[in-house]
């Protein structure tokens, strides 16, 4: 988890910190979205498919970086929403 101000590269560290571990990188912003439950859907839709890459090969695996997590809803549910 990265924290900070705004504009001290959190976002970029950690794309460079996900491409060179070889990772692909699915970036969500969880202010975008409408709800806690739409983020969590993305995230979850992300983990769960597998990429195909041009040859038809498994494509790489995924790193989602969740960003400004702290500007929307909660993107787990409480007990409740279960």
């Amino acid at each position: 988890m990265l924290h900070g101000p705004p504009g001290l590269g959190k976002t970029t560290l950690a794309h460079v910190a996900a491409t060179l571990a070889g990772y692909g990188v699915l970036e969500i912003n969880a202010s975008d979205e409408r709800s806690g439950t739409a983020a969590r859907d993305r995230i979850i839709e992300a983990v769960e498919t597998i990429g195909i890459d041009r040859s038809g090969r498994r494509g790489k695996e995924r790193c989602v970086i969740l960003d400004e997590c702290d500007g929307g809803d909660a993107v787990f549910p409480t007990p409740e929403e279960d």
